[in-house]
């Protein structure tokens, strides 16, 4: 990875709209600021939280998606929705685009979808 960028959503738009999250047996309502990812597991989701902790939901990512539309959610990946409150940086590598989270992930950023995440950041 070449280029390090610190990035900063364009505005505060992550709202305090609590998530309702699917478990096993129960559900969970989580807001919004304190999700940093989502990622897929086929048709599960798993969900990771500021505090450290993660969650597997029975609900697929697409499900989340829908849900945190116009709350500043980015579908970053086929299998990754970042909330980019939480970007630490983006590295600008040779074949692969990395977003840097503040829990330490790397999360890769599609061919696909470098320009719209370029976009809705700012460098």
């Amino acid at each position: 990875m070449k280029n390090s960028a610190k990035l900063l959503p364009k505005k505060n738009r992550s709202v305090e709209k609590p998530v309702d999250i699917k478990l096993e047996k129960k559900r969970k309502l989580v807001s919004c600021k304190k999700i940093i990812r989502f990622q897929a597991d086929r048709n599960y989701t798993m969900i990771y939280l500021l505090n450290g902790k993660s969650f597997m939901s029975s609900r697929n990512l697409k499900f989340y998606e829908i849900i945190l539309s116009g709350t500043g959610f980015l579908r970053v990946h086929q299998s990754h929705l970042i909330n980019p409150e939480h970007i630490k940086s983006y590295k600008k590598g040779k074949y692969v685009d990395v977003l840097c989270l503040i829990d330490k992930s790397e999360i890769p950023v599609a061919f696909r979808r470098r320009t719209p995440v370029k976009k809705s950041l700012l460098f």
